[in-house]
């Protein structure tokens, strides 16, 4: 009888462990969440800053050392071609060069050394060949002035910048890398560093034919200038504001991608995924691209359609999942 009494209670107990295998079993799979590839048209672009400048304009240059007596103009007004914008004094200007030629000559770049040397006023004066006053040279805007009343102005310098400011267009500065790749009339992307929440759009209109050095940071950079033309119905912009931009550099196409949280790197620095195959996760290498906000490109490994374990962190290869 006893021998029944524990032939059943054994019996009971193997049913009980069998009938619990399946729950079991269950804890033993991991809950998984799959997606697939999703296709995006991509174009490459190269990221690039510049300014804003005025479409046309005209710098008025100095060929002689002056001294203006009276600067008839400020920046901000209108002028005229053939308007005055300062008269020349000459005896300060004659006094200014004598005293310039004996204090300071050997201080100043060589080629302004051979024309203080070589300047006779008097000469130039008797010849009719020296001015009383700077005329403008075009109509528009003075955007820029350097002129000041009883102050020498050397030759060689800018006495004043006209333009119109109704027009403006950007200057972009970009590498001599990527230069050659930007076509005239591909679209731009731009912002405003004075324009909280501006975006603006443009078009190429020219890749400068040389290169050239630019100072920037603590070095010199080798870049080529773009300019692009800017739509500024609404007035937002003004000459010498800082914009950076988007300028596309190649074809576009079609990329594969995955968000961030489906793929893994191994100690050796292989990126890899995990497909769902059959109740399993099974590992596979992958090559990445491009990288965007929330996902990356895929170049191998993975096929379109098949689908890749989302919150792959902790998984094995091999391990039992399920769909969640």
């Amino acid at each position: 009888m006893k021998k029944y009494a524990v032939l059943i209670v054994i019996t009971g107990l193997v049913t009980a462990g069998l009938l619990s295998l399946p729950s079991l079993t269950d804890a033993l799979i991991v809950p998984v969440q799959t997606v697939t590839m999703q296709q995006m048209p991509y174009t490459e672009t190269v990221t690039v800053s510049g300014t804003v400048e005025e479409e046309k304009k005209k710098e008025i240059s100095l060929d002689l050392p002056i001294v203006p007596e009276q600067v008839m103009v400020q920046v901000g007004e209108q002028v005229e071609a053939g308007d005055v914008l300062a008269t020349i004094d000459i005896n300060a200007t004659k006094n200014a060069i004598a005293k310039l030629a004996s204090q300071y000559l050997d201080m100043i770049p060589q080629e302004l050394q051979a024309a203080i040397e070589n300047f006779d006023l008097q000469k130039l004066l008797e010849t009719g060949a020296f001015p009383t006053e700077i005329v403008s040279t075009a109509s528009g805007t003075v955007t820029n002035l350097s002129l000041t009343e009883g102050s020498l102005s050397l030759p060689n310098s800018t006495a004043a910048v006209v333009a119109t400011t109704d027009k403006l267009r950007g200057r972009f500065y970009v590498s001599e890398e990527d230069a050659a790749k930007i076509e005239e009339g591909s679209q731009v992307l731009f912002t405003a560093s004075a324009v909280d929440n501006g975006s603006f759009v443009g078009n190429v209109l020219s890749v400068a034919p040389t290169a050239y050095q630019r100072f920037s940071g603590l070095s010199y950079d080798t870049v080529v200038d773009v300019v692009v033309n800017i739509d500024n119905t609404y007035g937002l912009l003004k000459s010498g504001y800082t914009i950076k931009g988007k300028i596309p550099i190649g074809e576009t196409r079609e990329v594969n991608l995955l968000p961030y949280e489906a793929i893994q790197q191994d100690e050796n620095g292989v990126e890899y995924v995990f497909v769902y195959q059959n109740g399993r996760a099974q590992r596979r290498d992958v090559e990445t691209g491009e990288e965007f906000s929330t996902s990356t490109e895929i170049l191998s490994g993975v096929s379109p359609g098949e689908p890749v374990i989302y919150n792959s962190a902790g998984i094995k290869d091999g391990d039992l999942v399920r769909l969640s």
